[in-house]
C-alpha cells in the first residue's frame, strides 16, 4: 500500500476509533486442529535462537518497510517472541507472531506465564482469501500446546472482517469487543458489549 494512502487509512482510523474483538483459546482441551496445512505448505519458527534467514527477511520486506521490519525483528526477539512463517517452498506467504508470559505493548488483561499472545498475523495480499490463515493459526495453536501453555490470546480489529471470518475457523473463540486508551501513563480499557 502506497505510504499516502497508509497515512490517511490510520489518520481515518485514529479519528473513528472502532473495537477490537478478543479472542481466546483454552489449549489444554484442544484435542484435534479444526484445519490442516496441505502437504506442500509448511510452517517455520524463527526466535532468537533459530534465526530468520535472509531470504525471509527478503520476502518480508517485501510487506513491511525495511526499517520497521528489522526494528519490530530486533525488539521481539530481544523478548522471546517467535515469528511462524507459513511457506510454499521457499516463499513465505503469511506470517503470525508469538510471545508468551507476555505482550510487547500493554494487553486488554494480564497475560500470564502459562498464556501466550499472538499478534500481527497476516497472509500477504498475494495470497490471501485462500484459506491459508486458519491452518497456520491451528498449527502454531497445537506447537502452544505441546510446550505446556494453556491459554492463548488474540485480537483483531472490528473492521477486520476477514480476519474475523478467518478465526472463526479456527479454534479461538470470541470473547468480547474492547477499546484500549492511553492516558498518560495509565490503561484504561473499555469494554463493549457484544
Amino acid at each position: 500500500m502506497p505510504l499516502c494512502k497508509q497515512v490517511a487509512v490510520k489518520l481515518w482510523q485514529s479519528v473513528f476509533v472502532k473495537p477490537d474483538v478478543i479472542y481466546f483459546a483454552d489449549l489444554a482441551h484442544l484435542t484435534t486442529p479444526k484445519c490442516h496445512l496441505i502437504d506442500s505448505y509448511q510452517v517455520v519458527e524463527r526466535g532468537s535462537t533459530n534465526p530468520i534467514t535472509s531470504q525471509e527477511i527478503d520476502d518480508l520486506a517485501g510487506y513491511i518497510e525495511p526499517n520497521m521490519l528489522r526494528h519490530q525483528i530486533e525488539q521481539r526477539f530481544a523478548l522471546n517472541a517467535e515469528v511462524w512463517l507459513l511457506k510454499k517452498e521457499n516463499t513465505c506467504l503469511g506470517m503470525v507472531w508469538t510471545l508468551a508470559g507476555k505482550t510487547v505493548e500493554p494487553f486488554y488483561y494480564l497475560v500470564g506465564s502459562q498464556d501466550v499472545h499472538f499478534f500481527n498475523n497476516e497472509i500477504f495480499e498475494s495470497y490471501r482469501g485462500r484459506g491459508f490463515n486458519p491452518p497456520l493459526i491451528e498449527y502454531v495453536l497445537f506447537q502452544m500446546k505441546v510446550r505446556g501453555l494453556v491459554r492463548a490470546y488474540i485480537e483483531t480489529n472490528q473492521r477486520n472482517i476477514a480476519e474475523q471470518r478467518s478465526l472463526s475457523k479456527t479454534s479461538f473463540c470470541q470473547v468480547g469487543k474492547a477499546i484500549k486508551l492511553n492516558v498518560g501513563k495509565k490503561n484504561i480499557t473499555l469494554w463493549h458489549n457484544p
